[in-house]
């Protein structure tokens, strides 16, 4: 506003004296009309005229002048003006700006310069461009901007923006993108360089690229890969690198189309669940196999999620994947595990009950032998009869050594184990077979040249080969056929160690060369469900009337019972084989001689006649079979069916009993608390305890109360008395 007003005055004052000299002109015109009519003198007019021109000329100068003052300041308002918008566009920039000359010196320093580098403009102007610069990086962007200043381009970037840094006022550093560009002003050719903060920038970078470096190694850690489905262009871009997944990349560089590699067996399911998941729109998990491309099947849980597009129909789908082969591996071993235990415990359960059977059973069965000897010793008995108690003591034996069967499957009866060679017990057994099978039946024996000696039951040990056999022999189903016997010794190989637990656990025990019992036919072999079940106790696909079985649940027990291990290996119509794989003895060991099966002595010797016997047991029939049978031998009985009333007879007179034979299991008070309670009343009195089954953990705590013998009751009554004599004889001798 005060320029236009100073020029509106300027140019009134110059119309004033345009206007003066006009009227002066004018005046001298008139007063030269009036002096030309009253006087001729022509100097005094031409004189006149000379001043009316000069005045004009006067005028107009001074118009002109005036004139050319009012453009010059209007010129000079413009461009202040033009310059105050330039200087407020480059104000009010986010970016800094600097301006330098071709020394690089600074001419130009923005508003956003002085925030950027908290410096004033007044300080920066007419200083290097250096100064601006850590030392470390000065030469090279100098270098930068002479080749620039120099090419002759317009305009470019400056150096890489993650390497670019600027030094602020404080000495702190600061990272920039930068950019210049050549300006020609005046003649003279400028620089701007544009400054942009992208410290922020690249701190948010950093953090992103950190959360994508922890993203990517938690999903190598979890076996996990997220892929981007592109639908309409079935394009796939993942989130590492898919080689992971999919297996190294193929030779052609490219991978097959993602559903080749689903196995087979699971495509069908694969995509009906990847078309619900498009259809749906819904997140879906599903599991399946694939088939990487190095041959290697894989399990894949995946998730999927689908996204519509402008359409509404699915045009994306993000799923994640994860590896879980080895959970799988996991689950089917713990499949296995817990099948095994269940196992186990239809075993225990199947033992408890056995022992819980044979303590009653084997109460019957002793009392039938027990009477069958006081028969047999009937003077002038009738050989009919004779022959009868033969054939009813035949039976309790046999219904005997079912008990033992029993016992053997649930581990409840200890294995008398010696070391023994394998190849005679097999031998033996096998010419004991021939006699049984038919001739359509080809039995056959292989060995190596070495026989292995193993610690072993030999009763038990046959009795595995002839229920084998006989196992082999239903199998061929009236049918030709072979079993074949091969005993040698082998060391078990790491791969089929870990392919069967129940060799690694025998590894494991038994490192190095072990026995091995194979057994195999040509029968009609056993299917997957029959494998499963085949040691079940009383499962059988025999029909009724031909089996119990119990055959292959008492090979089980036996060869557990021996530290071994039994891998069986059938399919259908292609026979069944059985390998038993036995402990070997120390080198060195020497075989046991087979026992003697003869009897015992039928007298007492006179050394330990009369001497005095106290007999515990519940059962009324064998407390009076036993009280029979000793008092025959010559000996003095003192039988209790209660265990206080036995108590207080050997209290009344301790030294007058001089052997203690109680049963263990009795309702009260065990054998082991009587034998317990009896050490209390005279420590150095023999004890026995007879059992229907005896274990590991029987034999120790008998140890611990210190009971002299565990003897199995079923056997005992037949040979009390060689059992009285041996225990008399020892305590009289150890007496002396």
């Amino acid at each position: 506003m005060t320029f236009r007003s100073a020029s509106s005055g300027r140019y009134r004052f110059a119309v004033r004296i345009v206007g003066i000299a006009l009227l002066v002109i004018a005046g001298m015109w008139g007063s030269g009309a009036d002096a030309a009519s009253a006087s001729a003198d022509t100097g005094i007019r031409g004189y006149r005229i000379a001043m009316a021109v000069a005045s004009v000329v006067i005028s107009i100068g001074a118009l002109l002048v005036a004139l050319l003052h009012i453009r010059r300041r209007r010129l000079e308002a413009s461009v202040r003006a033009l310059q105050e918008r330039e200087s407020a566009l480059i104000d009010a920039s986010m970016d800094a700006i600097i301006g330098i000359d071709r020394a690089q010196r600074i001419v130009l320093f923005s508003a956003a310069a002085e925030r950027l580098f908290q410096l004033p403009a007044a300080s920066a102007r007419g200083e290097p461009l250096e100064r601006l610069l850590p030392a470390r990086f000065r030469d090279a962007y100098q270098r930068n901007l002479r080749d620039f200043i120099e090419g002759g381009l317009s305009g470019g970037s400056i150096g890489q923006s993650r390497e670019l840094k600027v030094l602020k006022a404080d000495g702190a550093e600061l990272a920039v993108e930068a950019a210049i560009a050549r300006i020609c002003a005046g003649g003279e050719t400028l620089f701007t360089i544009t400054l942009r903060d992208v410290s922020e920038k690249m701190q948010l970078e950093q953090a992103l690229r950190e959360q994508t470096e922890r993203l990517q190694v938690g999903q190598r850690i979890a076996e996990m890969v997220v892929m981007d489905w592109d639908i309409s262009n079935d394009r796939l871009a993942w989130s590492d690198s898919p080689e992971r997944i999919r297996g190294p990349l193929p030779a052609q560089g490219k991978y097959p189309p993602w559903v080749q590699q689903v196995h087979p067996e699971d495509l069908e399911y694969f995509l009906a669940m990847r078309t619900a998941g498009i259809d749906t729109l819904q997140p879906l998990t599903l599991e399946y196999r694939l088939v990487r491309t190095d041959g290697q099947v894989i399990w894949l849980r995946s998730i999927q999620a689908s996204y519509p597009g402008p359409d509404g129909k699915a045009a994306r789908m993000i799923v994640s994947m994860q590896d879980i082969t080895a959970r799988k591996k996991a689950d089917a071993e713990l499949a296995s595990l817990e099948a095994r235990l269940r196992e186990s415990q239809k075993m225990e359960a199947i033992g408890t009950l056995a022992g819980g059977i044979a303590h009653d059973f084997n109460n019957i069965i002793a009392t039938i032998l027990g009477h069958v000897e006081l028969a047999r010793n009937v003077a002038g008995i009738d050989p009919a009869v004779l022959e009868s108690l033969d054939e009813i003591r035949k039976a309790g034996r046999r219904a005997r050594d079912l008990v033992h069967q029993i016992l053997a499957f649930s581990r409840r009866e200890p294995t008398r184990r010696q070391p023994v060679e394998l190849l005679p017990i097999i031998e033996e057994a096998a010419r004991l077979l021939r006699a049984m099978l038919p001739a359509r039946i080809k039995l056959e024996v292989r060995h190596d040249d070495a026989d292995p000696i193993v610690l072993a039951d030999r009763t038990q040990l046959q009795q595995v080969v002839i229920n084998l056999a006989n196992n082999s022999l239903h199998a061929t189903r009236g049918e030709a056929g072979r079993i074949e016997f091969q005993v040698d010794t082998v060391i078990l190989d790491a791969v089929g160690a870990a392919t069967q637990p129940a060799l690694r656990a025998l590894a494991e025990r038994h490192p190095g060369r072990v026995a091995r019992l194979r057994v195999s036919d040509t029968g009609h072999g056993m299917d997957a469900p029959t494998l499963a079940r085949m040691f079940e106790p009383f499962f059988t696909t025999k029909a009724a009337g031909e089996g119990t079985g119990l055959g292959l649940s008492v090979v089980y027990g036996i060869v557990q019972a021996h530290e071994g291990a039994i891998v069986v290996e059938s399919q259908p119509d292609k026979g069944t084989t059985f390998d038993i794989f036995l402990p070997l003895a120390a080198p060195g060991v020497a075989p046991q001689p087979e026992e003697s099966a003869g009897r015992p002595p039928t007298a007492l010797t006179p050394s330990v006649a009369g001497r005095h016997i106290l007999y515990i047991d519940d059962d009324e029939s064998l407390l009076l079979l036993v009280t029979r049978l000793l008092q025959r031998r010559g000996l003095r009985v003192s039988a209790h069916g209660n265990q206080n009333e036995a108590l207080d007879t050997l209290r009344a007179d301790p030294m007058a009993v001089d052997l203690v034979v109680t049963d263990y299991n009795m309702p009260g008070m065990s054998g082991l608390q009587v034998a317990r309670a009896i050490r209390q009343i005279r420590p150095d009195l023999p004890v026995v305890v007879a059992s229907g089954f005896i274990d590991e953990t029987l034999e120790a705590q008998a140890k611990d109360a210190g009971i002299r013998e565990v003897i199995f009751k079923a056997t005992a009554v037949e040979d009390y008395c060689g059992l009285v004599e041996r225990l008399l004889a020892r305590e009289m001798a150890q007496a002396r």
